[in-house]
């Protein structure tokens, strides 16, 4: 496995600031936050579709991405089984039990949702990052 210098001080992945190469070096758990919510489901499934390609792109880059618009899934699912869909606060209460989890955040696009997410991670003191460029490879 390769590692990433993610010193607070330098988080542009070289070791600039004189502390140990090992220091802060580590694979990052990252929350993927974007809009999920449209007025279809072609609209939905663009959104899913977007996070994926994130989500790959984080593995290509050596990360884990933790992706709740897969989700989506379970949601139609539910509403296959029920009639129904699960309702927004459901699914905002078990992302941020995935988020407490996360070593970082990655905001694709602002949302209601993704907004909350991205500033609960702030709180967190999750790494925050607003395009898949800006993390560095692992």
């Amino acid at each position: 496995m390769r590692w990433i210098h993610l010193c607070p001080h330098c988080l542009n992945g070289k070791v600039a600031c004189g502390c140990p190469p090992e220091k802060g070096r580590r694979r990052l758990l990252i929350y993927v936050a974007g809009p999920y919510t449209a007025a279809s489901y072609g609209g939905e499934q663009a959104n899913v579709d977007r996070a994926m390609d994130a989500a790959l792109a984080l593995i290509r880059k050596g990360h884990v991405p933790v992706v709740p618009h897969l989700s989506h899934y379970l949601d139609h699912r539910h509403a296959y089984q029920t009639g129904e869909r699960l309702p927004w606060e459901t699914w905002m209460a078990l992302d941020e039990a995935l988020l407490q989890k996360c070593d970082a955040i990655l905001l694709l696009a602002p949302s209601p949702g993704a907004l909350a997410e991205w500033e609960r991670a702030q709180y967190l003191g999750l790494l925050r990052f607003e395009s898949v460029e800006a993390i560095p490879d692992a």
